[in-house]
């Protein structure tokens, strides 16, 4: 008996780890501890970041070389040829940029040549986007022009973790 009843525990255990214990959600992607999404519509800063949290999620914050590269061949490989948005933004005070979510200043940067510059003609630039003219270097935007965006949200927790009483029923 006691064997069958370690059989029904692995067997349900296997089936929590398939429904509960995929890695993200369908049509996002892991990287490390996150997962990450690349949306097929192109909104304004302000929605794309809506869109990200209506997703439990927030536009990326890039703190790495490790993350950017990762992003940037993410963008090459599903053929991405037009700019994302990301969380940068300058708005509270002109040229200290900072990532909206956190609300920490930039620890890696990747600006194209020239960027940020704030725009021509007195533009306020206060926006990031990962830039496809400058091979996905960062390019400071208004935020009120529409463009595609990244998501990012923290990578689930592990299905041991999150279900203590598995491990104690075997026994």
């Amino acid at each position: 008996m006691n064997r069958y009843l370690r059989v029904i525990v692995i067997i349900i255990t296997l089936h929590i780890f398939e429904t509960f214990g995929s890695d993200c959600p369908i049509g996002w992607h892991h990287f490390y501890r996150s997962c990450y999404m690349f949306s097929n519509d192109a909104y304004d800063w302000l929605l794309a970041e809506s869109s990200c949290r209506a997703h439990d999620a927030r536009l990326v914050e890039i703190e790495s070389q490790e993350q950017y590269r990762y992003l940037v061949n993410s963008l090459r490989s599903i053929g991405a040829d037009v700019d994302h948005w990301i969380g940068g933004r300058d708005d509270v005070i002109e040229g200290i940029w900072k990532w909206a979510f956190s609300d920490s200043n930039f620890s890696y940067i990747a600006w194209g040549p020239g960027e940020p510059n704030n725009g021509h003609y007195h533009e306020h630039e206060n926006c990031v986007l990962m830039a496809d003219r400058y091979q996905w270097l960062w390019d400071d935007r208004s935020c009120s022009e529409s463009h595609y965006f990244i998501c990012e949200r923290k990578y689930p927790e592990s299905v041991t973790e999150s279900i203590p009483l598995v491990p104690s029923i075997i026994g």
